[in-house]
């Protein structure tokens, strides 16, 4: 009888290990996403224009600067202006662009170096935008 108390005592163990390193991998996961989000925010603050889009090989590139401020606010000028918010959520870019009454969500996948930003296109390629500055170009948007 004792050794039958043994495993399962044993058994038990092994599940509470197995157990409490899962939950360790996990919160470490969620911290290493959460330090990728969290080291892109501040080097996205700043003024973007785009110089490249793969989906438009041949013809013009788009009018465009996306300005961004450290709390969460864009604007974007240029062919179709707009203003609103932005989050990042790991590798992922969303906004909440406001157009008069109403707010559209959008998400995209980005990757991010000290000079160049680029954005997944919705059809094959990537849209490509450069730095021009450090800060936000513009007056930061009033978003009430």
């Amino acid at each position: 009888m004792v050794k039958h108390t043994s495993f399962i005592t044993q058994r038990r163990t092994s599940e509470i290990l197995f157990l409490v390193s899962l939950v360790i991998a996990v919160a470490l996961l969620f911290s290493e996403v959460s330090k990728a989000a969290d080291s892109a925010s501040p080097r996205i603050v700043g003024s973007w224009q785009v110089y490249r889009d793969d989906d438009r090989p041949e013809g013009p590139v788009p009018n465009e600067t996306m300005s961004f401020w450290a709390n969460g606010k864009i604007l974007i000028s240029g062919d179709h202006p707009n203003k609103g918010f932005y989050q990042i959520n790991g590798n992922h870019l969303e906004f909440l662009i406001k157009k008069g009454d109403r707010a559209i969500r959008a998400d995209r996948r980005f990757e991010l170096s000290d000079e160049e930003l680029k954005f997944k296109n919705r059809k094959t390629g990537w849209v490509y935008y450069k730095r021009v500055s450090e800060q936000p170009e513009g007056e930061e948007p009033d978003l009430k």
